[in-house]
């Protein structure tokens, strides 16, 4: 998990190498990691409350959750269905919560020759829209990856084509095994 003065970030969990908006620096307060899990968030300068972040939970999830995922991502990119997003909970978590998170889009597409599911929509309370791309890390739906923009309604388009520019970036690694040992920790699976 290194980067260059350009901020091409390298070894950042299934990302062999992503470059970021040149202006944009690490927030080393706004970073946190365990033995398993990490978050780490990149903004440009002065805009505390704009964030481009890479998230590992630091765990699995359900048998049911990793079934559904599986299935969702080896179907043609679509547009997700209520049930599939009901089904998918568990991984989204508030973002199915519609008193919480307006959804204004979720659907599934190949990014980079990866297939990846994409969400995007509005916290309803703090104002902020989102971005958020979920990554099946070893193609088993059990381990995930989250890749987020995230901005407050009023500064949201003005950097989501800095933020996109970088998702184009991304060249993926191919091998999971080296994934899971870059995360850190033992990967069990629930029941």
């Amino acid at each position: 998990m290194l980067y260059t003065a350009n901020m091409e970030l390298l070894n950042q969990g299934k990302i062999a190498r992503i470059i970021l908006p040149d202006d944009w620096q690490e927030d080393p307060h706004a970073a946190a990691s365990t033995t398993t899990g990490y978050l780490r968030r990149f903004r440009p300068p002065g805009e505390s409350d704009v964030e481009f972040a890479f998230y590992y939970r630091g765990g699995v999830v359900s048998d049911a959750t990793a079934q559904q995922l599986r299935a969702t991502m080896e179907a043609p990119p679509h547009s997700l269905s209520d049930t599939e997003l009901a089904a998918l909970s568990e991984l989204l978590g508030d973002k199915c919560d519609a008193e919480s998170f307006r959804l204004q889009g979720a659907r599934t597409a190949v990014h980079n020759a990866r297939r990846v599911l994409v969400i995007q929509g509005e916290w309803t309370i703090t104002e902020r829209e989102t971005l958020h791309a979920f990554v099946d890390v070893e193609s088993s739906g059990f381990v995930v990856e989250e890749i987020i923009y995230t901005a407050p309604k009023e500064s949201y388009q003005h950097h989501l084509k800095a933020a996109r520019g970088a998702l184009k970036t991304i060249e993926w690694k191919q091998d999971p095994s080296d994934v899971l040992k870059k995360m850190g920790g033992t990967i069990r699976r629930k029941s």
